[in-house]
């Protein structure tokens, strides 16, 4: 009996190690060895920090030129002093693999296309669609440009500090999400910082309409198009005003013919960015300010994740002294200032992103038309390793506009090939920018290091201590005929090529200019005089409201700016609303209802956290959009449409409110303006009605509903509701998943008066009080003070560790 017994329990010990030992698969998901992962001595566990004690540390035998010391303060923020710019970019490399090696590791799997090797087959489709967007060449164009720099000593000094982290690594040191994905981190290469900037191209300059604008174009004629969808707001504010405008016009390129491949293009749109991702720059003068110093601000607006994008970290030389924040993978600081400049960056929105239809020769789609003669594709094979099944083989034809992303009748875009900036090789190495920014000292230095760049264009915003303020467009922007990149283009002619770039010398530019201050909000670079024609996706109202609170201001103090980061306001609301109001026949609406019509009459058009009006002004507004926009709503056949902007539909409200625009589609009257307000309005309240039964106290946060995610998802290391105001037009920029990312304010005075924060913490471990640390503070609109010092004794007075790296000899 006892043998029995004995025999019975060894199985099942047996049994259980086994299980334990292996990962289990589903066909949701993929669990790492639970022995592995629960073990006190390789597992989870590894990753909880004793909050109290921060161990120094020496590394010897590194593969440096001299002594390196990294001084942490107390929010985990490294102070590097080293004696040359090669160990600087070494001890950067370091830190980002020791906090963020993760994060690092899944962005560049997701730019290459490369997440179904540790995610499986839910992630095939969209490595595919990556991988054959030309993300690949994209990356490898650009290392081929950096190669050729000088400053790519830097980059491979970059990634000796990365694989020197990795290398010392144990499996039990790994950070959390490789145990749970049961995978090793990989050697980091220069071609991985590539693909970094290749991810940043898709978040920033990968926006385009051509297939929605093409239907659009073709279902209701050039008139009517022209009417609904005209390519300047007359109330915008543009970044560089007409009268201010520095730079210099050389020739123009020549006309082209138009295409003609207008028509209709029934398949579904590919995934482009999320609307409303953008930001905030401006620099004002010493002549605006309380001090008699520049002040300058910026906020880039990103997608919210834990770890953060950014990191933050001062870096010291004997030449300069730089503080900023960093994303891991890519080397330098890319907003931040020194001891003598600062500067900052929001996207260009700029349209570089334009597809072609391609006329085959044959049945085969292996040769296709080009001038009048034929020319053969060329293919670029794809191998993508997908865990737990086999290797997929995907060939990508390429043509000479870029590679034809898919050919199949089945598919998005059949016959269609994109020719996109970001995969053609930089003139230079546009990394170089942003290391020259660092040690910048003045404008000329400034302006020297912008013109350097290539993509995705920013519009690059300066001050200094002498005085300057400026702000350039940057980037090799195309030079394109009028309406060029709008439509779908016929990629049969070379005639429609790009003509080139705008000349360096003609990119927009302001300094100096006598009302004080420069400022974008990803609005249009120029007012339509500019003398070359460029389309993108521009914001109609953040920039208004910037610029016409920054003419308002005066005696300005670095508090004055931190309110203006955190500026709910909205222009479309104070626009919309009045329009919407004066539209509205009152005798049709529920009596239950006019307090709420009167609250909304008082309404200052603030979207702040803990009101309701917002919520009714939302509901209303987007229920009249998309009752006057139902004619485009795409069909069951899947073609994809645009809609008017905002503005125009308000300026509609307005000017038309008996257009045939009104009408809705589905009935027999004729619907007008006043119809479709009051039904909206109807249907809004009963919305509202169903949510206040749910959550009697609901406000306009809790509506909202922003949240800060993990970036793998997981929602145990997510944040599920941020308590703030805000709004998509606002200033404040917040959305449900992306919102202001940093906000940084410079007060360039004899001593620099630096805050900043972002919503997240410098450790990418969850296991960390550093893991996110500053969300809370973040969200109450409070900075950090940036302490950027030389002063390693001050350092050392309130340090957390040190860490001392040395070379081997």
């Amino acid at each position: 009996m006892f043998w029995r017994k004995l025999i019975v329990v060894s199985v099942l010990l047996l049994s259980l190690l086994i299980l334990f030992s292996i990962s289990i698969r589903t066909k949701e998901a993929s669990i790492p060895p639970i022995g592995s992962f629960l073990s006190p001595f390789t597992g989870f566990w590894q990753q909880s920090e004793c909050p109290w004690n921060f161990r120094n540390d020496e590394i010897v035998g590194a593969a440096t030129k001299e002594p390196i010391e990294i001084i942490f303060d107390d929010r985990l923020v490294p102070h590097v002093f080293a004696n040359n710019n090669e160990d600087v970019a070494y001890a950067q490399g370091y830190l980002h693999a020791k906090y963020r090696l993760f994060q690092m590791d899944i962005a560049v799997r997701s730019a290459s296309g490369n997440l179904s090797e540790i995610l499986g087959e839910k992630t095939l489709q969209f490595d595919l669609e990556t991988r054959r967007k030309g993300f690949g060449l994209g990356a490898e164009n650009r290392l081929q440009a950096w190669q050729k720099s000088k400053d790519f000593a830097l980059v491979e000094a970059y990634t000796k500090g990365v694989n020197a982290y990795i290398e010392c690594l144990k499996p039990q040191q790994y950070p959390l999400e490789f145990k749970l994905l049961n995978y090793s981190p990989e050697p980091w290469t220069p071609l991985k910082t590539a693909y970094m900037v290749m991810a940043m191209s898709r978040t920033l300059c990968s926006k385009e309409t051509d297939i929605a604008s093409s239907n659009t174009l073709a279902k209701l004629g050039k008139d009517t198009f022209d009417l609904l969808f005209p390519e300047w707001n007359p109330k915008q504010s543009a970044i560089v005003p007409s009268d201010q405008s520095t730079f210099v016009i050389p020739k123009a390129g020549k006309t082209v013919v138009d295409s003609n491949a207008v028509g209709y293009y029934p398949y579904k749109s590919l995934q482009t960015p999320d609307e409303g991702i953008g930001s905030n720059n401006w620099a004002v003068a010493g002549s605006k300010t309380a001090s008699g110093h520049p002040i300058l601000c910026n906020d880039p607006h990103l997608d919210l994740s834990l770890p953060s994008i950014w990191f933050e970290a001062q870096y010291t030389t004997p030449e300069f002294s730089t503080y900023g924040v960093s994303i891991p993978g890519i080397p330098f600081n890319l907003i931040g200032f020194n001891e003598y400049v600062a500067w900052g960056s929001t996207n260009v929105s700029q349209d570089v992103l334009d597809w072609y239809k391609i006329r085959w020769t044959n049945e085969e789609k292996t040769a296709y038309y080009f001038d009048q003669k034929s020319v053969p594709v060329s293919y670029r094979v794809e191998t993508i390793k997908v865990k737990g099944s086999a290797d997929v083989v995907d060939s990508v034809k390429y043509t000479t506009w870029g590679p034809v992303v898919y050919s199949q009748a089945d598919n998005s875009y059949k016959d269609l090939a994109m020719h996109w900036l970001a995969l053609e090789e930089p003139m230079q190495n546009d990394l170089s920018t942003f290391f020259d920014l660092n040690r910048a000292k003045n404008y000329t230095e400034y302006e020297a290091a912008v013109r350097a760049y290539h993509s995705p264009a920013q519009n690059l915003v300066f001050a200094s201590k002498s005085g300057d303020i400026a702000l350039r467009v940057s980037g090799q922007l195309p030079l394109k005929r009028k309406e060029q990149g709008r439509f779908i283009e016929d990629g049969s002619v070379s005639s429609n090529r790009w003509q080139g770039f705008i000349p360096q010398l003609a990119n927009p530019e302001i300094m100096n200019p006598p009302r004080g201050f420069v400022a974008s909000a990803n609005q249009h670079s120029t007012t339509p005089d500019y003398p070359y024609y460029y389309n993108g996706d521009f914001d109609d109202y953040r920039g208004r409201i910037l610029v016409r609170s920054l003419t308002q201001m005066g005696g300005i103090k670095v508090e004055d700016m931190m309110q203006l980061q955190q500026n709910n306001h909205s222009i479309e609301a104070e626009e919309a609303l009045p329009a919407m109001l004066m539209n509205l026949d009152r005798t049709g609406i529920d009596e239950s209802w006019e307090a709420r019509l009167g609250k909304l009459r008082k309404w200052n058009y603030s979207f702040d956290a803990d009101i309701i009006e917002p919520i009714l002004f939302d509901l209303w507004y987007t229920k009249i959009y998309d009752l006057t926009w139902d004619e485009l709503n795409p069909g069951p056949d899947s073609i994809p449409l645009l809609k008017p902007e905002s503005w125009r539909t308000i300026a509609l409200l307005y000017e038309q409110p008996n257009s045939i625009f009104w009408d809705i589609q589905k009935t027999y009257k004729k619907e007008v303006a006043s119809d479709i307000v009051l039904e909206a309005f109807r249907q809004a309240n009963n919305q509202l009605d169903g949510l206040l039964k749910a959550d009697k106290k609901l406000s306009w946060y809790k509506y909202r509903k922003s949240k800060i995610n993990h970036i793998a998802r997981i929602p145990a290391f997510s944040i599920d509701q941020i308590v703030n105001g805000g709004y998509k037009n606002a200033l404040n920029a917040m959305k449900e998943k992306s919102g202001p990312s940093w906000r940084m304010v410079v007060e360039l005075g004899p001593e620099t008066n630096a805050y900043g924060i972002y919503p997240g913490g410098q450790s990418g471990n969850p296991g960390s009080r550093f893991y996110s640390n500053m969300v809370s503070d973040w969200e109450k609109g409070k900075y950090n003070k940036l302490v950027m010092t030389r002063d390693k004794d001050r350092l050392r007075e309130k340090a957390l560790l040190t860490i001392l790296i040395k070379p081997a000899n």
